[in-house]
């Protein structure tokens, strides 16, 4: 499915309605509508880091584990930018966050914790999440890009696999969710395919 949104080509691939539907089938708390509304105030906090550095957007898409923001490439953004750009959707969450909690509503709190659960996962940092290629631009700006990769590399790795086993743990215990064990695997698969 594709529509402009804007001058902006969204794409929403099959397999993002798939796991959508399999979420809001095995999810108890029947939260998909308030995760995919937290996604899109994340992905907009990209969105609009990237037009204050002067970056055009020319498309946006949601797949199963994601979204990806294609852009022109013409103008090199600096390190300073890409950690700008890389933290903005994380911040859009705590920020949104921020105001639910001061309404102090039970909908608004259930928002606002949901917000700030996707920030924190998404600041983890692991090579295919934001806060991994925050901390990717940071390494690269001291160390370089070659060095930086292999440290984030290793860095992914020592976060992923307690992820991995508390997900493990949580699933073996009787636990209802296993999106957390297929998130972690994953991560794992796309960290190994890079």
């Amino acid at each position: 499915m594709e529509f402009l949104l804007g001058h902006i080509q969204v794409k929403l691939q099959f397999w993002f309605f798939l796991i959508i539907g399999l979420f809001a089938y095995l999810d108890p708390t029947k939260s998909v509508g308030l995760v995919l509304l937290a996604i899109l105030i994340h992905e907009l906090g990209h969105i609009l880091a990237m037009w204050c550095c002067g970056v055009n957007v020319s498309s946006l898409e949601l797949g199963p584990f994601g979204a990806r923001i294609c852009t022109d490439r013409i103008r090199m953004r600096s390190y300073i930018d890409e950690m700008f750009i890389y933290l903005a959707g994380p911040l859009a969450g705590i920020l949104t966050a921020a105001v639910c909690l001061s309404l102090g509503q039970g909908g608004a709190y259930r928002f606002a914790l949901i917000n700030l659960g996707l920030s924190a996962f998404n600041l983890l940092p692991i090579e295919t999440l934001d806060g991994g290629s925050f901390l990717y631009a940071v390494l690269s700006k001291f160390w370089g890009p070659v060095r930086a990769s292999r440290w984030l590399k290793v860095i992914s790795y020592c976060v992923m696999l307690p992820l991995f086993g508390i997900s493990l743990y949580l699933l073996l215990q009787g636990g209802q969710n296993i999106s957390l064990l297929i998130t972690c695997t994953y991560l794992a698969l796309t960290a190994l395919l890079r």
